[in-house]
């Protein structure tokens, strides 16, 4: 059987890190893709998508969005997103989810006294269920879904012009139809908010393991972390 990767990037202050999935299922490359309000804002510190089969053509998606309470604007906060599903191989679009927000929490940090300034950022839990149908979600080569805001935290050292750099999440998964089968297989869990502040000229490590629940497994790299689809310069 070919080889299967999920993808996926989380970007917490200056880290960035990209988990891949090699297995039986669905492919994930996570990039922040956050839907569009028009508003301009510098409060996003990073995230990530997941997409869990729940039962039938029923799949959970969730979008976890950390929102920099110190920096952002107070009208950043949005009440919901908006996802978008199109056909991976002719960018048709297929359909669109409201993603409500259903959590606003606060980081808790362990290490914050080397911060420069205040620390302090919101753990934001967009989640709706979608409808995958066989009938309508059967292209061999697959789908995704995009969801894009404006824009990252001006606290940002490693990203040029962090105010104006948009994030992008990207999740794409595959025909939920094989060989006249029903193909169910859901996105890895990753791993919970970094709860840690990495200080300067100190060692930091920390334990980026992420969970499969259908036991593929799971590989990490580093990558440079996409801007918004309208500005093509790299962040």
């Amino acid at each position: 059987m070919p080889k299967i990767y999920n993808y996926l990037t989380k970007n917490y202050l200056t880290t960035n890190a990209l988990l891949s999935q090699a297995g039986r299922g669905l492919w994930l490359l996570l990039l922040v893709l956050l839907s569009a309000p028009a508003a301009r804002a510098t409060h996003i510190v990073g995230g990530e998508m997941d997409l869990q089969y729940v039962s039938g053509n029923t799949y959970q998606l969730t979008l976890n969005l950390y929102f920099d309470a110190v920096n952002g604007q107070p009208g950043a906060l949005d009440a919901d997103l908006t996802a978008g599903i199109f056909d991976k191989a002719t960018n048709r679009p297929m359909a669109t989810v409201r993603l409500p927000l259903l959590n606003n929490t606060f980081v808790s940090y362990t290490n914050p006294a080397c911060t420069v300034g205040s620390l302090s950022t919101k753990a934001l839990v967009y989640r709706s269920t979608v409808d995958l149908p066989p009938g309508t979600y059967n292209a061999p080569q697959g789908y995704y879904v995009a969801v894009e805001r404006c824009c990252r935290n001006n606290a940002i050292s490693n990203i040029i012009a962090p105010g104006n750099a948009a994030q992008t999440f990207y999740l794409e998964f595959p025909a939920v139809l094989r060989r006249g089968q029903p193909f169910r297989d859901s996105t890895p869990r990753v791993f919970p908010p970094l709860a840690d502040y990495a200080c300067l000229g100190e060692t930091f490590t920390y334990d980026f393991a992420g969970q499969d629940p259908d036991g593929d497994s799971l590989v990490y790299d580093m990558v440079t972390p996409l801007n918004g689809h309208s500005t093509p310069v790299e962040p």
